[in-house]
């Protein structure tokens, strides 16, 4: 998707007009249609991805991630890949971790 489509089903996610956007953010009409062909500056690139809360990865295409992963998903994500990698024996020491860890709270 580009970065000009993923914009616009941004906006129609979220009931405002491409031109209103513009508008909004202080850009030139028609400005935003241009990245259909070209890039934008860094900035205003940045300007879109605040108003919508999402990266400027997103917007680019580079993920299908919205958000920012948080601290805690980084996390979970390091502790899935990590636990994949081990064998029988220490799954079975985490889990057991796990439960005390648990059963304490």
């Amino acid at each position: 998707m580009s970065l000009f489509t993923r914009i616009k089903a941004l906006c129609e996610e979220n009931d405002i007009t491409v031109n209103a956007l513009e508008k909004h953010l202080g850009f030139s009409q028609g400005a935003m249609q241009k990245w259909k062909t070209s890039f934008p500056k860094a900035d205003n690139l940045a300007k879109v991805a605040e108003h919508f809360s999402v990266t400027t990865d997103y917007l680019l295409g580079l993920t299908d991630e919205k958000n920012k992963p948080t601290q805690e998903d980084r996390l979970i994500s390091d502790f899935e890949t990590g636990y994949d990698k081990l064998d029988a024996d220490g799954k079975k020491l985490i889990d057991d971790l796990l439960k005390r860890l648990l059963s304490q709270q």
